[in-house]
């Protein structure tokens, strides 16, 4: 079957006044070819596992490397068009929001051609659809806390059941998804910080929903350890007396001393119940004589 598509763009001209008594005026116009003119079309229907036509599917086009190319949604007859794609090779699948995904197809595009791909979904949908709990995880001055856990217990009465354990990003972001109609609590802990208070979420029919959680710092837990090993010029480490001092900076890089320790016998030190903040260390040796 042969169409037209425009080889140049419509372009208008310039405006240009005609006076009266028989005068001639010019006017040209310089086109534009068509960037497209070379591309290619695809096409198809989407359907469900009965073969019913979906329609508000996303349809997305990638590369063979699965790189995002473009997506259009289906209309009321589960039909997709995507224009402007370059001669090439794609894969094509579809999404909605009852199902996983459909069937990834591989397509090839010619120029100036359309190819119809259509796309079914293999699975049904979810029944009952399954709910989603996200949210952030983070401290006293709004700032995320990563890697902080996020527990999330069903409730039967006064009995609580693990469901899902999850560990927050670096944006303090967590997800716990495919969970069924039902009563739970949830509850945020962090290396340094106190327990978070429990929140109690009800799910109903695949809920969305956002839950944050603000963690207050733990005087004890929040302090950590600063240890290493002190070593002579050639990387030995020195097992003679050897002092180490732990040096707090401030803002100004101002250095106070904080404590005081030795090492063992193997060259090592270490340094508890430290407060957070920046420090370094210095150390030397001596012996008697």
């Amino acid at each position: 079957m042969s169409f037209f598509i425009d080889k140049y763009l419509l372009k208008k001209s310039k405006t240009q006044e005609l006076p009266s008594g028989g005068q001639e005026i010019r006017i040209d116009v310089q086109l534009e070819q068509n960037p497209d003119l070379n591309t290619g079309s695809l096409t198809g229907t989407v359907t469900d596992p009965e073969g019913e036509v979906v329609s508000g599917a996303v349809v997305k086009v990638l590369t063979k490397e699965f790189d995002p190319i473009a997506h259009a949604d289906t209309n009321v007859e589960g039909q997709y068009l995507i224009r402007n794609l370059q001669p090439g090779s794609y894969n094509v699948l579809a999404v909605d929001g009852i199902y996983f995904r459909s069937e990834v197809k591989g397509v090839s595009i010619p120029a100036k051609k359309q190819v119809t791909a259509d796309l079914s979904f293999p699975e049904p949908p979810f029944t009952p659809p399954l709910a989603v709990i996200w949210g952030r995880v983070l401290d006293s001055s709004d700032q995320p806390i990563e890697k902080a856990v996020v527990n999330a217990y069903s409730l039967e009465g006064d009995t609580e059941t693990i469901f899902a354990e999850t560990l927050t990003n670096a944006s303090g972001q967590y997800f716990v998804n495919g969970l069924p109609d039902g009563e739970y609590v949830f509850r945020a802990v962090a290396q340094g910080y106190k327990v978070s208070s429990d929140q109690f979420i009800t799910v109903e029919n695949g809920d969305n929903l956002e839950s944050d959680f603000v963690l207050a710092i733990h005087p004890q837990e929040n302090k950590g350890t600063v240890n290493g090993i002190i070593t002579d010029n050639k990387g030995q480490p020195i097992s003679a007396l050897v002092f180490v001092g732990l040096y707090s900076l401030d803002e100004q890089d101002r250095e106070t001393l904080v404590n005081v320790t030795k090492t063992n016998e193997n060259g090592l030190y270490l340094f508890g119940n430290v407060e957070p903040g920046s420090y370094l260390v210095k150390a030397k040796a001596t012996e008697i004589v």
